[in-house]
């Protein structure tokens, strides 16, 4: 989870409130990229987070 924050620059907050279903796809391969809802996120918007190939490897 350490290395969640480090490597991709999702907050705490944004991680905690992660779901599977975000990072996961119906296949059960990581995600290239997770989309957080307002819900999730610091403040009242949504953000794209890049998932780096070291971190989904």
């Amino acid at each position: 989870m350490i290395l969640t924050s480090f490597w991709s620059g999702v907050r705490v907050g944004e991680i905690v409130n992660l779901r599977m279903s975000d990072v996961l796809n119906e296949d059960g391969t990581i995600k290239n990229e997770v989309r957080l809802s307002a819900v999730q996120t610091k403040g009242d918007k949504g953000r794209l987070v890049f998932i780096p190939n070291k971190l989904r490897d």
